[in-house]
């Protein structure tokens, strides 16, 4: 289990080092719209050519398709609305509303009988959302601002959040294929926003080399890789774990800001980075308190899963 609790882990790390670099093209007059459009899909470019160019097998599937729709759409819908929180709210707002997914997975699962709510789940979702409260500042009158229709709009972003981890658990049980899942999903993903494409504020043929080598490290080492890494993750690790675990993608990207943009953290926000850390030692843990060794077979069925048939 821990080799799926770790890919989970270093998918939302990229996820933050792409928040942090999505500064610098914030700063050069990007919006958040332009941004999620030209990163889906260049992502979703680069995802064939490593399934087609390195000849990865993709095994897609008729009785499939509606997983491959509702995977895509709602891997959209999280994008959206969490951008379009941090554009009504700011980022703290956003952020903390968008790590309330642990509490939608909770109650999703406990109205369909499939979890228990146990004290092991409220003290984890008390630690998570402290920590996530604390790490992005919510106690700063000027970074937590918010109005009634933003708040909607970052809490439907922490609900679509856990519907997606849970969606994609649903299609593993289902035998759907990763890699197939991780294509199909960019490519509806991508479809749905090359619709908005008109609204873009920027345009392409002015962006320059710089910008283009974000987009490109964006696109790629921090959209395609994670979003892999998520899925293969999810074949082993619970939704309820995976959206705790992902509370290290604004851990992540505090530090990265700290360490390249300068950003000091305050004693409250490390404070923070203590309690986020400690919910996602103590998600997997459950209620016995032990945390599984992978085994063999689970290490190389996920290794597979990333690399494919030529691991031996």
């Amino acid at each position: 289990m821990l080799a799926g609790y770790l890919y989970i882990a270093s998918a939302a790390i990229l996820f933050g080092i792409a928040g942090a670099a999505s500064k610098y093209l914030f700063i050069h007059h990007m919006g958040p719209l332009d941004l999620t459009i030209l990163r889906n899909v260049v992502a979703c470019l680069i995802f064939v050519l490593i399934i087609y160019g390195l000849k990865f097998k993709a095994t897609f599937r008729k009785n499939d398709i509606v997983h491959y729709l509702v995977v895509g759409i709602l891997m959209t819908a999280v994008n959206y609305t969490f951008f379009l929180a941090i554009a009504l709210n700011g980022v703290a707002v956003a952020l903390i509303l968008q790590y309330t997914a642990p509490v939608f997975v909770t109650l999703v699962e406990v109205s369909l009988g499939l979890a228990v709510l146990t004290r092991h789940r409220i003290t984890t979702i008390v630690v998570a959302l402290g920590g996530c409260f604390l790490l992005v500042r919510g106690y700063d009158s000027e970074s937590f601002r918010g109005n009634l229709t933003g708040v909607a709009v970052g809490v439907l972003s922490g609900l679509v959040f856990g519907l997606y981890n849970m969606a994609v658990n649903v299609s593993h049980k289902r035998g759907v294929d990763d890699r197939a899942l991780v294509l199909s999903s960019f490519v509806v993903s991508s479809a749905i926003l090359l619709a908005f494409a008109p609204s873009m504020t920027v345009s392409i043929s002015d962006l320059g080399l710089d910008s283009w080598m974000f987009i490109l490290f964006i696109s790629a080492l921090a959209t395609v890789l994670p979003y892999w890494l998520f899925v293969i993750g999810l074949k082993v690790v619970p939704p309820f774990q995976a959206t705790v675990i992902s509370i290290l993608d604004p851990l992540a990207a505090a530090i990265v800001a700290a360490l390249l943009l300068g950003e000091r953290l305050e004693l409250l926000q490390i404070a923070g980075v203590v309690l986020v850390l400690g919910s996602v030692v103590f998600a997997p843990m459950g209620e016995s308190g032990k945390l599984g060794l992978p085994s063999r077979r689970e290490v190389r069925l996920l290794l597979r899963s990333l690399f494919g048939a030529r691991l031996h």
